[in-house]
């Protein structure tokens, strides 16, 4: 009674998408999965296809080698009214048996039986993947790759072209050509997305040993729709031992992410295991520009903070943060930056350009603090310090800046005359008073 009302509700849901979809059922997919029972929407009808256990297949498809013991093939058809049904099981001995019927009736199956299921076996065969491992080892080895690729074409369902594909590449010792031909192939054979990362996730680690075969293989990694699972894809490779040519290839296909989310999670998973070249830091660098949250880029710059970068990065960093719009964020990083500071380095005018483009105050005198507590002994940068602070308009958050530098700022004339400078851009007699007692 359970799988009578099973059949009967999956009845009822390809009805209602019959109606609600803009196109039939079977243009979409032709194969479905109940437990170990098939419906298959054939060239020359509807079968139902039910079997158990491990089926092998004649060379010409068109006929059943054996079937393990407590196994069988069940197919029935129906076509207006009128009904076919075969069901094939081994005996006792391992013998196939054979049951036809026309209808209600059960007649020999010589000859018209047999006439029957070689006609439609072969359909049946490519498109519910029974014996898919000998079937695609003799198509390799009479036609090729070409010949396993061609038949996969004719194949509606993707989740049987998907098998195909795990067979053909993890089975078969492919040549390189044959490997790019095959992962290249996926994307223009399979629609799924789904099922294309299943392929992609278990073949990944024949790809991604061999430099030439990781930029064909992140290739068809880019042409996936689903951000989801493209990130998928791209955070579990093992990239521990990337070549920098494999790393550019690997940021390529992170940039084709539109979620922030999942191409920011892409690139730290990159930044967290690999040691990244000069090149390819300044790639990752260009890829997290194009990120719209802030708050997902600041967390790629911040781990890449922890690198330590080269001048050229930093100051590509800073260009970056400079063109952020959250000016939390851009005070977090620039604080934290300040450690990686040095001076008269190249990075430190677009330092300063990114402080100066805050906006808020409150986060603009705070990365001048930072500045100044963990730097006390160099005169240009103080004079830069100072000129910067005098961009804030809070006299308040000035006179902060000023006085907190008062006790640990070099005692050069040449840094005390541009404080006292900047002391007099506040407005606010009683701030100022507090900024000039703090140096006297």
């Amino acid at each position: 009674m359970k799988n009578i009302f099973k059949y009967h509700l999956f009845s009822v849901f390809l009805i209602v998408n019959f109606f609600i979809l803009p196109y039939p059922v079977s243009a979409q997919n032709s194969f479905f999965k109940l437990k170990n029972c098939y419906i298959f929407n054939g060239l020359s009808g509807d079968f139902n296809i039910n079997f158990k256990g491990d089926i092998k297949v004649a060379d010409d498809d068109k006929s059943i080698k054996s079937i393990s013991e407590g196994g069988f093939l069940e197919i029935e058809k129906k076509t207006f009214g009128n009904s076919r049904k075969l069901n094939i099981y081994p005996n006792s001995s391992g013998t196939l048996v054979y049951e036809y019927k026309e209808g209600s009736s059960i007649i020999n199956f010589e000859p018209n039986g047999r006439k029957w299921m070689e006609e439609i076996l072969p359909e049946i065969i490519r498109n519910t993947g029974i014996d898919i491992e000998g079937r695609v080892k003799r198509i390799y080895a009479n036609n090729g790759i070409n010949g396993i690729l061609n038949e996969i074409k004719s194949i509606e369902s993707d989740f049987i072209s998907a098998k195909y594909y795990k067979v053909l590449i993890t089975q078969e010792q492919l040549t390189e050509s044959e490997y790019k031909l095959a992962i290249i192939a996926l994307s223009n054979t399979v629609s799924s997305d789904f099922e294309r990362s299943n392929v992609l996730s278990l073949v990944s680690s024949l790809y991604i040993s061999n430099n030439s075969l990781t930029e064909a293989y992140l290739t068809t990694v880019s042409a996936l729709s689903s951000d989801f699972e493209k990130a998928k894809v791209l955070k579990n490779l093992d990239i521990d031992h990337f070549t920098e040519s494999q790393q550019i290839n690997y940021l390529h296909s992170a940039s084709t992410i539109n979620s922030d989310f999942e191409k920011s999670n892409v690139i730290n998973a990159l930044i967290t295991k690999q040691v990244l070249s000069e090149n390819t830091f300044l790639l990752a660098i260009k890829v997290i520009n194009d990120i719209n949250s802030d708050f997902e880029k600041s967390k790629n710059f911040a781990l890449m903070l922890s690198k330590s970068p080269s001048e050229n990065a930093l100051a590509e960093m800073f260009n970056g943060v400079r063109n952020m719009n959250s000016d939390f964020e851009k005070g977090n990083l620039l604080s934290n930056a300040s450690d990686n500071i040095k001076i008269s380095s190249t990075s430190l005018d677009a330092y300063f350009e990114a402080i100066n483009s805050i906006n808020s105050d409150f986060e603009h005198a705070g990365v001048l603090k930072s500045i100044i507590k963990k730097h006390n002994t160099d005169d240009a940068l103080y004079i830069r310090v100072f000129t910067s602070a005098e961009r804030l308009n809070s006299d308040f958050e000035k006179s902060g800046v000023l006085t907190y530098a008062s006790t640990k700022m070099p005692k050069s004339d040449k840094v005390k005359e541009q404080y006292i400078n900047t002391a007099k851009t506040i407005n606010s007699t009683y701030e100022l008073d507090n900024v000039m007692k703090a140096i006297l």
